[in-house]
Protein backbone atom coordinates (compact mmCIF):
# COMPACT_ATOMS: atom_id res chain seq x y z
CA UNK A 1 0.00 0.00 0.00
CA UNK A 2 1.29 3.46 -0.95
CA UNK A 3 0.60 6.50 1.23
CA UNK A 4 1.75 9.97 0.17
CA UNK A 5 1.57 12.93 2.54
CA UNK A 6 2.12 16.66 2.24
CA UNK A 7 0.85 19.87 3.78
CA UNK A 8 -0.25 23.00 1.95
CA UNK A 9 -0.36 26.58 3.20
CA UNK A 10 -2.96 29.18 2.25
CA UNK A 11 -3.12 32.85 3.21
CA UNK A 12 -5.02 33.40 6.44
CA UNK A 13 -7.29 36.28 7.29
CA UNK A 14 -6.52 38.46 10.27
CA UNK A 15 -8.29 37.26 13.41
CA UNK A 16 -9.83 40.66 14.03
CA UNK A 17 -10.76 43.36 11.51
CA UNK A 18 -10.14 46.11 10.68
CA UNK A 19 -7.64 46.98 13.43
CA UNK A 20 -5.89 43.65 13.91
CA UNK A 21 -2.56 43.36 15.78
CA UNK A 22 -1.61 40.89 12.98
CA UNK A 23 -1.89 43.55 10.29
CA UNK A 24 1.06 43.42 7.90
CA UNK A 25 2.19 39.95 9.02
CA UNK A 26 2.22 36.88 6.80
CA UNK A 27 -0.39 34.50 8.17
CA UNK A 28 -1.24 30.99 7.01
CA UNK A 29 -3.74 28.18 7.40
CA UNK A 30 -2.28 24.68 7.13
CA UNK A 31 -4.15 21.76 5.62
CA UNK A 32 -2.63 18.28 5.70
CA UNK A 33 -3.54 16.11 2.71
CA UNK A 34 -2.86 12.37 2.44
CA UNK A 35 -3.29 10.25 -0.70
CA UNK A 36 -3.97 6.59 0.12
CA UNK A 37 -3.53 4.13 -2.75
CA UNK A 38 -4.14 0.40 -2.72
CA UNK A 39 -3.92 -1.17 -6.18
CA UNK A 40 -6.23 1.04 -8.26
CA UNK A 41 -8.19 2.35 -5.28
CA UNK A 42 -7.64 5.92 -4.08
CA UNK A 43 -8.87 7.74 -1.00
CA UNK A 44 -8.12 11.31 0.11
CA UNK A 45 -7.73 12.32 3.74
CA UNK A 46 -7.58 15.92 4.93
CA UNK A 47 -7.01 17.28 8.41
CA UNK A 48 -5.77 20.41 10.12
CA UNK A 49 -2.65 18.78 11.58
CA UNK A 50 -0.14 16.11 10.63
CA UNK A 51 -0.70 13.71 13.50
CA UNK A 52 -4.45 14.03 13.22
CA UNK A 53 -4.28 13.16 9.52
CA UNK A 54 -2.21 10.03 10.17
CA UNK A 55 -4.61 8.96 12.93
CA UNK A 56 -7.36 9.18 10.33
CA UNK A 57 -5.24 7.02 8.02
CA UNK A 58 -5.01 4.37 10.74
CA UNK A 59 -8.76 4.59 11.27
CA UNK A 60 -9.37 4.24 7.55
CA UNK A 61 -7.12 1.18 7.34
CA UNK A 62 -8.89 -0.40 10.33
CA UNK A 63 -12.36 0.36 8.95
CA UNK A 64 -11.50 -1.27 5.63
CA UNK A 65 -9.72 -4.38 6.89
CA UNK A 66 -6.31 -3.12 5.77
CA UNK A 67 -4.48 -3.32 9.08
CA UNK A 68 -1.50 -5.67 9.04
CA UNK A 69 -0.70 -5.51 5.34
CA UNK A 70 2.78 -6.79 4.33
CA UNK A 71 4.18 -3.27 3.91
CA UNK A 72 3.07 0.36 4.08
CA UNK A 73 5.18 2.65 1.90
CA UNK A 74 5.13 6.36 2.71
CA UNK A 75 6.29 8.97 0.21
CA UNK A 76 7.28 12.39 1.55
CA UNK A 77 9.19 15.48 0.48
CA UNK A 78 11.61 15.04 3.37
CA UNK A 79 9.90 17.39 5.84
CA UNK A 80 11.01 16.38 9.31
CA UNK A 81 7.60 16.93 10.87
CA UNK A 82 6.12 14.16 8.72
CA UNK A 83 8.47 11.41 9.82
CA UNK A 84 7.81 11.54 13.56
CA UNK A 85 4.06 10.78 13.41
CA UNK A 86 4.63 7.99 10.87
CA UNK A 87 7.32 6.35 13.00
CA UNK A 88 5.22 6.71 16.15
CA UNK A 89 1.83 5.57 14.85
CA UNK A 90 3.03 2.84 12.49
CA UNK A 91 5.67 1.38 14.78
CA UNK A 92 3.71 -1.91 15.25
CA UNK A 93 3.64 -2.49 11.47
CA UNK A 94 6.09 -3.00 8.63
CA UNK A 95 6.55 0.33 6.90
CA UNK A 96 9.05 2.22 4.80
CA UNK A 97 9.51 5.96 4.27
CA UNK A 98 10.84 7.04 0.88
CA UNK A 99 12.22 10.49 0.17
CA UNK A 100 10.81 11.79 -3.09
CA UNK A 101 13.52 11.78 -5.79
CA UNK A 102 12.58 15.20 -7.17
CA UNK A 103 12.78 16.88 -3.75
CA UNK A 104 16.09 15.16 -3.04
CA UNK A 105 17.55 16.53 -6.27
CA UNK A 106 16.06 19.95 -5.57
CA UNK A 107 17.86 20.08 -2.21
CA UNK A 108 21.14 18.88 -3.76
CA UNK A 109 20.96 21.52 -6.50
CA UNK A 110 20.09 24.26 -4.02
CA UNK A 111 23.05 23.51 -1.76
CA UNK A 112 25.58 22.91 -4.54
CA UNK A 113 24.63 26.11 -6.37
CA UNK A 114 25.27 28.07 -3.18
CA UNK A 115 28.30 26.07 -2.11
CA UNK A 116 30.48 25.83 -5.22
CA UNK A 117 32.24 28.65 -7.02
CA UNK A 118 31.89 27.60 -10.64
CA UNK A 119 28.45 27.26 -12.24
CA UNK A 120 29.86 24.81 -14.77
CA UNK A 121 31.72 22.78 -12.15
CA UNK A 122 28.75 22.28 -9.83
CA UNK A 123 26.58 21.14 -12.72
CA UNK A 124 29.22 18.59 -13.77
CA UNK A 125 29.69 17.47 -10.16
CA UNK A 126 25.94 17.10 -9.67
CA UNK A 127 25.25 15.27 -12.96
CA UNK A 128 28.29 13.02 -13.06
CA UNK A 129 29.03 12.35 -9.38
CA UNK A 130 26.28 13.11 -6.86
CA UNK A 131 23.20 12.27 -8.92
CA UNK A 132 24.36 8.79 -10.08
CA UNK A 133 25.45 7.86 -6.53
CA UNK A 134 22.14 8.89 -4.99
CA UNK A 135 20.13 7.28 -7.82
CA UNK A 136 21.65 3.96 -6.72
CA UNK A 137 21.14 4.78 -3.03
CA UNK A 138 24.86 5.11 -2.25
CA UNK A 139 24.55 7.92 0.27
CA UNK A 140 27.87 7.26 2.01
CA UNK A 141 29.80 7.61 -1.26
CA UNK A 142 27.89 10.82 -2.07
CA UNK A 143 28.85 12.26 1.32
CA UNK A 144 32.47 11.19 0.83
CA UNK A 145 32.57 12.94 -2.54
CA UNK A 146 31.31 16.15 -0.93
CA UNK A 147 33.88 15.89 1.83
CA UNK A 148 36.67 15.47 -0.73
CA UNK A 149 35.84 18.67 -2.64
CA UNK A 150 38.83 20.96 -3.03
CA UNK A 151 38.75 24.16 -1.03
CA UNK A 152 39.50 26.02 -4.24
CA UNK A 153 36.14 24.91 -5.65
CA UNK A 154 34.06 25.82 -2.60
CA UNK A 155 32.38 29.20 -2.23
CA UNK A 156 30.42 28.42 0.95
CA UNK A 157 31.56 25.73 3.40
CA UNK A 158 28.24 26.18 5.20
CA UNK A 159 26.18 25.12 2.17
CA UNK A 160 28.26 21.99 1.62
CA UNK A 161 28.09 21.13 5.33
CA UNK A 162 24.30 21.55 5.32
CA UNK A 163 24.02 19.21 2.33
CA UNK A 164 26.16 16.59 4.07
CA UNK A 165 24.02 16.88 7.20
CA UNK A 166 20.83 16.62 5.11
CA UNK A 167 22.04 13.44 3.40
CA UNK A 168 23.20 11.92 6.69
CA UNK A 169 19.87 12.72 8.35
CA UNK A 170 17.85 11.20 5.51
CA UNK A 171 20.09 8.25 4.59
CA UNK A 172 17.61 5.60 5.73
CA UNK A 173 14.88 7.22 3.61
CA UNK A 174 16.95 7.14 0.40
CA UNK A 175 16.47 3.79 -1.37
CA UNK A 176 18.03 2.47 -4.55
CA UNK A 177 15.82 4.49 -6.87
CA UNK A 178 17.28 2.68 -9.89
CA UNK A 179 16.11 -0.70 -8.60
CA UNK A 180 12.67 0.63 -7.78
CA UNK A 181 12.39 2.05 -11.29
CA UNK A 182 13.46 -1.29 -12.76
CA UNK A 183 10.79 -3.06 -10.70
CA UNK A 184 8.12 -0.60 -11.81
CA UNK A 185 7.79 0.93 -8.33
CA UNK A 186 7.21 4.57 -7.51
CA UNK A 187 9.95 7.01 -6.56
CA UNK A 188 7.80 10.11 -6.29
CA UNK A 189 5.30 11.76 -3.97
CA UNK A 190 3.67 13.55 -6.91
CA UNK A 191 0.31 11.86 -6.23
CA UNK A 192 -0.20 13.91 -3.10
CA UNK A 193 1.04 17.09 -4.77
CA UNK A 194 -1.71 16.64 -7.36
CA UNK A 195 -4.13 15.90 -4.52
CA UNK A 196 -3.11 19.16 -2.85
CA UNK A 197 -3.86 21.01 -6.07
CA UNK A 198 -7.32 19.45 -6.32
CA UNK A 199 -8.38 19.65 -2.69
CA UNK A 200 -6.81 22.95 -1.59
CA UNK A 201 -4.66 24.94 -3.99
CA UNK A 202 -6.89 25.19 -7.07
CA UNK A 203 -9.55 27.08 -5.09
CA UNK A 204 -7.63 28.67 -2.24
CA UNK A 205 -4.23 29.75 -3.59
CA UNK A 206 -3.15 32.47 -6.03
CA UNK A 207 -6.65 33.93 -6.27
CA UNK A 208 -6.13 37.06 -4.22
CA UNK A 209 -8.07 35.64 -1.27
CA UNK A 210 -7.33 34.97 2.37
CA UNK A 211 -9.13 32.43 4.52
CA UNK A 212 -10.25 31.81 8.05
CA UNK A 213 -9.25 28.55 9.71
CA UNK A 214 -12.84 27.30 9.53
CA UNK A 215 -13.40 28.38 5.93
CA UNK A 216 -10.19 26.91 4.55
CA UNK A 217 -10.46 23.60 6.34
CA UNK A 218 -14.19 23.33 5.74
CA UNK A 219 -13.80 23.80 1.98
CA UNK A 220 -10.89 21.35 1.88
CA UNK A 221 -12.99 18.76 3.74
CA UNK A 222 -15.95 19.22 1.38
CA UNK A 223 -13.67 18.87 -1.66
CA UNK A 224 -12.09 15.71 -0.22
CA UNK A 225 -15.57 14.26 0.41
CA UNK A 226 -16.52 15.07 -3.19
CA UNK A 227 -13.40 13.35 -4.54
CA UNK A 228 -14.12 10.33 -2.33
CA UNK A 229 -17.71 10.16 -3.66
CA UNK A 230 -19.01 10.79 -0.11
CA UNK A 231 -20.60 14.21 -0.55
CA UNK A 232 -24.10 12.95 -1.39
CA UNK A 233 -24.29 10.64 1.64
CA UNK A 234 -22.99 13.42 3.89
CA UNK A 235 -25.48 15.98 2.62
CA UNK A 236 -28.43 13.58 2.76
CA UNK A 237 -27.94 11.73 6.04
CA UNK A 238 -24.69 13.03 7.57
CA UNK A 239 -22.81 9.75 7.13
CA UNK A 240 -19.49 9.03 5.46
CA UNK A 241 -18.77 5.60 3.95
CA UNK A 242 -15.09 6.10 4.93
CA UNK A 243 -14.13 3.61 2.20
CA UNK A 244 -12.68 3.60 -1.29
CA UNK A 245 -15.23 4.87 -3.85
CA UNK A 246 -17.28 1.98 -5.20
CA UNK A 247 -16.49 2.72 -8.85
CA UNK A 248 -12.76 2.43 -8.07
CA UNK A 249 -13.10 -0.92 -6.34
Amino acid sequence: MNISADDVLTDRQATHRPDSPEKGQRKYVTNMVIHVENKNNIYYICDRCIKGAFKLVLGFLAANGLIGMPLYVFFTDGAGELKGPIEELFAPFRYKIILDWYHLMEKVEQRLSGGMKSYKLWHIFEDEVIKPLLWFGNVKAAIASLQSLSGEDIRSEGSITKLIEYLSRNEKYIPCYALRRELGLRNSSNRVEKANDIIVSSRQKNRGMSWSYEGSRGLASVTAAWKNDELRSWCQDRTLPFAFPKEAA
